[in-house]
């Protein structure tokens, strides 16, 4: 027979059987709708674990309804669900018996591709790729066909296998050559290369794109902005440019091309090539379509880098441009937000303060930033104690944007304010505004009455906190967020020492609320947790087996485990932490928290000294991270394990192999700040200058906020020293010249990048010129804590600690009554208030002295 009549014969025999699947009565239609009401009742039973139900349901739509998509679709979700439970055989045959009846039709391709992703998803790799190579091969007309290809160029990827995975790719070119959807495929490949770090086979695969792709195609331009993207990362700005101007030229026409040179500008930025950053987003802004929202925020990008500069000129005309050119863009309340914000940043409080009153009041009122503005507005005044003000434009917020569906949150914010600044009764005040006046379905008006009980609890009216936690399972019983109220509300109780109440609430939570609730399960974790803390071994391994039993199906249960076994370490029931790390393994293999349960097994073998054993551990752990990301937290976390048990040098090379195949800002910081905290007991000073000045010239523009933090561990670490160091009384000279280094490397941060210190610099700064009797300096310090941040949760502490300072420093007995006046006035809830008042009451600080309480207020002066 000759190909085109055996083609013929294919067509006629496929149209022939086509023909005979369709229904073509009254009751064939009948039998569809019926099986369309079994397919939704077998999903829900699929839903609810009802297993058996769900299959039966699926076999009788295969039976009832056959050629039909219900039936396509029962095949595909009953395989599925095979696969999920381990049933490999049962769904390989069903595949089979699919195959062998519906390869006719192309529906069948996209129950082929779900299929062998599930399989790929059970980490069954070779069924995967087997039933995604026949799905390409046969249903090379349908899209799924080419991704199922595309699938198996990204397996070889995955697993470093280049030579098949370009003889895949060059299969896919040719097979797929006329679908429309190749480009994109195209694309995806050169991003699998780019996270499998290979630079060079990502360039080729996005130039191949480039330069056979139709150009109307986003993907192709996508893949030109790749190409760009790359060459930024390399540093290689020379070629950067020549390729964003080959895009510029080739695809202006794409409607799209605004945000791709957008993005290009910010990841100039990311490189800190500031200068190329504001050239492109000056084009960009000149140069496209006032419609794109991408334009705008390139416009937007210029006024931030003029607002960074301190030239606030320019930045103004920018912002005046910005206004005219883009009034009609809907998202414009949002720029104008964060032109304040930044402005705020930089210590223009004044200008902020402006923008956000023009937000607020010229923005449309369903704009949420215009809300938000409002609400910065509000934020200023309470945080400078000015409540007069604040109520004002707290009740304007009231009346403007009562319409806004996220008020709720607002209101519930302003109340925290309120708290944060020391004035707990009007943050009451407002939270039982909340409760009785928005929705019962907003997360902000249920956490609302849980401020409420706290509030009691916090007080010790144990009373009145369980009338209202009484209201709160009442009212919010059916609120998807209660479980994580009622966690929370547990653990105020026990931050006052009311463990029985805690155990009783976390108990509800537990056994009444739904079991797929994480929190409901957390709580009957924080059970188990304070039976091993207290060593009750006996109720904890009871516990444990209600857990097991209850939430044995809660996707992050390994973590649970793995948390007890290291709450098992820490109270060095060491054998009882293998165990549960052992059976970890051993029942959750391959899964994301196999890693933890080796971490937890390490730090056992090093706090027991067995270090051939946590070397052959660490072994497993590292084979256990093969993928890159999972590699590099391994090799992080490793080196944050063996400094944190003295074994700094060890923890040094951990960090170092971190850093071998760490690309982005959080890790590079992390492994480098490890690498100093570990230089610094080694007393190696050069290295931890050499490093804080590598990571503030890299990162200073674009991850301030993170270097602060970061910085503040390097300068605990000098204090930790001279902690471990210093005895009673005055500190000896070593003591001194540590606690010196840990100020002088949070001012390193301080000066290299003004206006992005934070309040824990000052704070304990001001803590270690106090003990080394420079109360000057300390009270400063204190004093910027107080005007900057006067909402910092030690805040209240800061104010202590400047009377304690002034007494110290023999001040005056009414300035030091005073400070503890402000004291009083301003954060009245502290927790050293009763103490306070006594003294205030007997007029006698001076001769008693408030040091006594200095230690004993929540540990407040120790760090």
């Amino acid at each position: 027979m000759s190909r085109d009549l055996f083609e013929r014969f294919c067509v006629l025999s496929i149209s022939a059987t086509l023909f005979c699947l369709m229904p073509s009565n009254l009751f064939a239609a009948e039998v569809a709708s019926e099986t369309a009401t079994l397919l939704v009742s077998a999903q829900e039973a699929w839903k609810e674990g009802d297993l058996e139900t769900s299959g039966n349901l699926y076999r009788k739509i295969i039976a009832a309804s056959p050629g039909t998509i219900d039936a396509i679709t029962a095949y595909q979700d009953l395989a599925i669900m095979y696969i999920q439970n381990d049933r490999t055989v049962e769904a390989g045959s069903l595949v089979k018996s699919f195959i062998s009846k519906y390869a006719a039709l192309s529906e069948t391709s996209d129950a082929l591709y779900s299929i062998a992703q599930q399989y790929r998803q059970k980490g069954l790799l070779d069924e995967a790729v087997s039933l995604h190579r026949y799905n390409s091969s046969i249903f090379v007309n349908t899209k799924k066909g080419l991704w199922s290809q595309g699938a198996i160029v990204h397996n070889y990827i995955e697993h470093k296998d280049y030579i098949n995975a370009q003889k895949e790719f060059n299969v896919m070119l040719e097979r797929f050559k006329d679908r429309q959807e190749l480009p994109q495929e195209i694309h995806q490949v050169g991003e699998k290369y780019r996270e499998a770090g290979e630079v060079g086979r990502l360039l080729e695969i996005h130039r191949y794109n480039v330069e056979h792709s139709p150009v109307s195609s986003k993907y192709t331009m996508w893949s030109q902005g790749a190409i760009v993207h790359c060459y930024i990362r390399q540093k290689d700005f020379v070629s950067a440019r020549r390729e964003c101007d080959e895009m510029i030229k080739k695809y202006s026409s794409q409607p799209t091309l605004p945000q791709e040179l957008h993005l290009i500008a910010e990841m100039y930025k990311w490189a800190d090539k500031t200068d190329m950053a504001l050239e492109l987003n000056q084009y960009n802004s000149t140069h496209s379509p006032v419609s794109s929202m991408y334009t705008m925020q390139s416009q937007g990008a210029i006024i931030h880098y003029y607002i960074e500069q301190k030239d606030f000129y320019p930045a103004e005309t920018e912002y005046k441009d910005l206004l005219i050119r883009f009034k009609d863009q809907p998202t414009l309340p949002q720029e104008i937000y964060q032109f304040a914000l930044k402005y705020d940043s930089v210590g223009n409080v004044e200008k902020a303060l402006e923008l956000h009153r023009y937000n607020a009041q010229y923005s449309t009122a369903s704009s949420l930033y215009a809300m938000q503005s409002q609400g910065a507005i509000i934020n200023h005044y309470i945080e400078r104690r000015d409540f007069t003000n604040a109520q004002k434009e707290y009740q304007f917020m009231l009346d403007r944007f009562k319409e806004q569906p996220t008020l709720p949150q607002e209101i519930y914010q302003f109340a925290d304010k309120n708290k944060r600044v020391g004035n707990p009764e009007k943050a009451f005040e407002v939270h039982r505004y909340n409760v009785k006046n928005s929705p019962i379905a907003s997360l902000y008006t249920l956490q609302s009455q849980g401020e409420i009980v706290c509030y009691y609890i916090e007080r010790k009216d144990l009373v009145n906190a369980q009338d209202e936690n009484q209201i709160l399972l009442d009212r919010f019983k059916g609120h998807p967020n209660l479980s994580e109220e009622i966690y929370r509300i547990a653990l105020k109780y026990q931050n006052i020492g009311e463990d029985g109440k805690a155990l009783q609430i976390h108990h509800y939570n537990a056994d009444n609320l739904p079991l797929t609730s994480k929190h409901a399960m957390w709580s009957q974790g924080a059970i188990v947790h304070y039976y091993i803390e207290h060593k009750d071994f006996v109720n904890a391994e009871k516990e444990y087996d209600v857990m097991v039993r209850r939430f044995k199906d809660q996707a992050t249960f390994p973590q649970e485990i793995c948390q007890f076994a290291d709450k098992y370490r820490q109270v060095g029931q060491y054998e009882q932490a293998n165990i549960l790390c052992q059976y970890g393994i051993e029942t959750y293999p391959a899964s994301t928290w196999e890693t933890g349960f080796y971490k937890v097994m390490i730090r056992v073998c090093l706090e027991t000294k067995d270090y051939k054993k946590a070397e052959s551990i660490t072994d497993k752990l590292m084979a256990a991270s093969e993928d890159r990301l999972v590699y590099i937290k391994s090799m992080i976390d490793l080196g944050n394990i063996y400094r944190e048990t003295k074994l700094w040098k060890q923890s040094i090379q951990y960090y170092r192999e971190a850093l071998t195949k760490a690309e982005t800002p959080d890790d590079i910081i992390e492994a480098y700040t490890g690498m100093a905290q570990a230089f610094v007991w080694l007393d190696d000073e050069r290295k931890v200058l050499e490093i804080e000045d590598s990571l503030i010239s890299q990162y200073k523009n674009t991850q301030s906020q993170k270097l602060a933090y970061y910085t503040i561990r390097i300068g605990e670490e000098y204090l930790s020293m001279a902690q471990n160091i210093d005895g009673a009384g005055e500190p000896n000279d070593l003591a001194r010249m540590y606690y010196s280094k840990a100020i002088a490397a949070w001012q390193r941060f301080e000066n290299a990048v003004p206006n992005h210190d934070t309040p824990q610099y000052s704070y304990y700064s001001g803590w270690i010129y106090k003990k080394l009797g420079q109360y000057e300096q300390a009270i400063n310090c204190y004093q910027k804590v107080l005007t900057k941040w006067p909402s910092y949760e030690k805040a209240w502490h800061a104010q202590f600690m400047v009377a304690e300072s002034l007494r110290e420093h023999m001040a005056p007995q009414e300035k030091i009554t005073e400070a503890l006046n402000i004291l009083m006035e301003r954060y009245p809830s502290n927790p050293a208030k009763d103490y306070v008042r006594s003294q205030l009451q007997m007029q006698n600080v001076g001769n008693i002295g408030i040091v006594e309480i200095s230690n004993g207020v929540n540990g407040e002066e120790e760090k």
